[in-house]
């Protein structure tokens, strides 16, 4: 049987939630109580994007500062194997490119240079010396691993 007043089985629908008190505050879609206690500085109206305050004044807008957009270009290709090579290990095809090297000035008597098999870090020694003086010159290839200290700088032929 339908409640008196009502039309049909169903009871309306209530489009407003009522006030209520949780944990001593009063809450209400972010309302404040009318006595001014509640939510602290919640004053936000009914969720249409207006706010209330207890002055007249019209809202205030803010104006984020403008964006500065910098574009940084992508990084230059790494070099191609070079030609020349000073103190250091390099891949031969990779940051040294095969050939005959050459120092560019006479070497002093702690110059050390090292082929060794690219992959074996340094432990497959193919030629390797010592030279006290002079102009020492290598060959490399692919698949190798070049080693220098203290020769300066070698030059490809």
């Amino acid at each position: 049987m339908a409640a008196a007043g009502y039309r049909g089985a169903r009871r309306p629908v209530h489009r407003h939630r009522p006030r209520r008190r949780r944990q001593g505050r009063w809450h209400d879609r972010g309302d404040v109580h009318p006595d001014g206690h509640g939510d602290g500085d919640r004053v936000q109206g009914w969720g249409d994007g207006h706010h209330r305050s207890d002055s007249d004044s019209p809202p205030v807008r803010v104006t984020p500062p403008p964006v500065t957009v910098t574009y940084t270009p992508p990084p230059p290709p790494p070099p191609a194997a070079g030609t020349s090579v000073s103190d250091g290990v390099y891949v031969v095809g990779q940051d040294m490119q095969p050939g005959t090297y050459r120092v560019t000035a006479a070497v002093a008597d702690r110059c050390y240079w090292q082929i060794t098999k690219s992959g074996s870090n340094g432990g497959d020694i193919i030629r390797n010396d010592l030279p006290a003086s002079d102009f020492p010159q290598v060959t490399v290839a692919q698949g190798q691993d070049f080693s220098t200290a203290r020769c300066g700088t070698w030059v490809k032929k």
